[in-house]
């Protein structure tokens, strides 16, 4: 049976195909499109990430048996698919994507994020946080807390998004830049933490009520307190006292929700989906600070995953189909390229690109990362989410002082926001970073190789890891895209596939 499942709502559009249970490719639309989040206008209309899944599966339209969507998908991204198209709830979609990919053959599921689905249209009441309780193929809803729309998408009562994303607004963000505000918490303080606790409210089912009144309050508090700040530091540590605060009470909230979800289920297994759960700061106390002993989160929370939770709830609840082995979850989802299109690429580029012979690529790659080159990396398949697990990385060592100065200035990205981390497997418990991303074998045994080399040269697995892109770019997709930003960015060294390339030396290089 093949399934093809949409994602996204205003933005994050993405497909997803699948064959017989198992996911074959997926993809979001802004890889292909080259904007950032694939925001609505006419180029994301045309719907290239179905177009590319198919493609890479051979396969046409009138092959596949079933198309499925969230419903609050804007109705433009499926046109061509309708009256054929079956729509689904967005907060199912959301769990569908934690629960079936996960090792839990039962789990209590937490869905929260900006918005979902209309309830009531007329009324204009959304779902902004659904409780599960999950086991084979089921998917059994416990409660859902929902706010009304008051004026555009970002104005809803009771949605611990769009409560996070009010003050993201507020001290000079976009409206799709949550990580910056979490990265600016780690520089404030507690002075308006308590200023926060009279606007909105947790009741005791684990609800967050907020109205808009409140809505409105905490926009004014944030610009009285920005407005008493001079320019420079003065404005930047108000900010930070925001950031701060937002960061605490949205934990707060979580950790309130994810305790009475417990008692509801009694699981030791917790699954998260949703925009909210991109915050790794809140996910990690989650784990700490509630009952949960397991904890399982997609790489593609946000909504671009509910194409892979659609395609896999129609394939175990419309086609009826039993969870008796469970998939192996792999973020790597994209069309592998072949070695032909890789060199093409590198051969347009050669007047600036020059290839270092090695007789082990991943050798090589880890003894010039430990002699402080920034290494990126193209291979495999592109990672399905927006986090950077080796396949579209840029890899540094992080005992070099400069090299976290060097990193933000080839993406243009501001000094406070932090990088992750990617290591292997088996050395995860000897180091703690915030965004750790653990690397077996299994799930890549290129990167692992690499990982293994760079650990017997210097004793340790752990390498700086951000994504292969440009500030305010996707991810690179294509080989082409990768060669390009790797010029741009000025970095030291291209791993892509099986050969290593590096930036000729201009003639005053050479001469230095």
């Amino acid at each position: 049976m093949l399934i093809l499942g949409l994602g996204g709502s205003i933005h994050d559009f993405s497909a997803c195909l699948l064959h017989n249970g198992k996911i074959v490719c997926a993809i979001e639309e802004e890889r292909l499109s080259r904007s950032k989040q694939a925001f609505v206008d006419a180029s994301t209309f045309r719907c290239k990430a179905a177009r590319y899944c198919l493609d890479y599966a051979g396969v046409t339209e009138k092959e596949v048996d079933l198309i499925i969507g969230a419903d609050n998908i804007e109705s433009r991204y499926y046109a061509r698919y309708v009256p054929g198209i079956r729509l689904m709830n967005h907060h199912l979609a959301h769990a569908a994507s934690a629960f079936y990919p996960s090792p839990f053959t039962e789990a209590a599921v937490l869905v929260a994020d900006g918005r979902g689905s209309y309830l009531d249209r007329e009324n204009k009441i959304v779902e902004t946080v659904t409780y599960y309780a999950a086991g084979g193929t089921e998917i059994r809803e416990i409660r859902k807390v929902t706010g009304r729309e008051s004026g555009d998408f970002r104005n809803v009562s009771n949605s611990a998004g769009l409560f996070y994303l009010a003050v993201t607004e507020e001290i000079g963000f976009g409206p799709m830049y949550d990580e910056k505000t979490l990265a600016v918490s780690a520089y404030g303080t507690a002075r308006l933490v308590e200023p926060f606790h009279s606007l909105y409210s947790l009741d005791d089912e684990g609800g967050f009520t907020q109205t808009l009144g409140q809505m409105n309050e905490l926009r004014s508090l944030i610009r009285a307190e920005l407005g008493r700040s001079e320019s420079g530091g003065e404005l930047f540590r108000a900010k930070a006292d925001a950031a701060y605060a937002v960061q605490v009470h949205l934990e707060r909230i979580l950790i309130h929700a994810c305790r009475y979800l417990h008692k509801r289920t009694g699981s030791d297994n917790l699954c998260l989906a949703g925009s909210v759960f991109l915050n790794h700061a809140a996910v990690n106390r989650l784990l700490r600070e509630t009952p949960f002993k397991r904890l399982y989160l997609p790489p593609a929370a946000g909504d671009a995953g509910a194409a892979a939770g659609s395609a896999l709830y129609g394939h175990y609840v419309l086609g009826g189909h039993g969870r008796e082995a469970l998939l192996p979850a792999t973020p790597y989802l994209g069309k592998p390229y072949p070695a032909e299109a890789m060199e093409e690429a590198a051969r347009k580029a050669g007047d600036f690109l020059e290839e270092v012979k090695a007789e082990d690529v991943n050798e090589q790659a880890a003894r010039l990362l430990s002699e402080g080159s920034l290494v990126a990396v193209f291979r495999g398949g592109a990672e399905f989410g927006p986090k950077a697990l080796g396949n579209r990385s840029i890899l540094a060592d992080a005992r070099f002082p400069g090299n976290i100065s060097r990193l933000n200035s080839a993406k243009k990205r501001e000094a406070f926001r932090p990088f992750g981390y990617i290591l292997l497997e088996g050395d995860a418990g000897k180091a703690v970073p915030p965004q750790l991303h653990p690397i077996s074998p299994g799930l890549n045994a290129e990167m692992a190789a690499l990982l293994e080399n760079y650990k017997r040269i210097t004793g340790c697995s752990l390498l700086l890891n951000t994504s292969f892109n440009l500030d305010g770019e996707p991810m690179v997709e294509t080989p082409a895209e990768a060669v390009r930003c790797f010029l741009q960015a000025e970095l030291d060294v291209l791993l892509m596939g099986n050969k290593l390339y590096r930036r000729k030396r201009t003639e005053g290089e050479a001469k230095a």
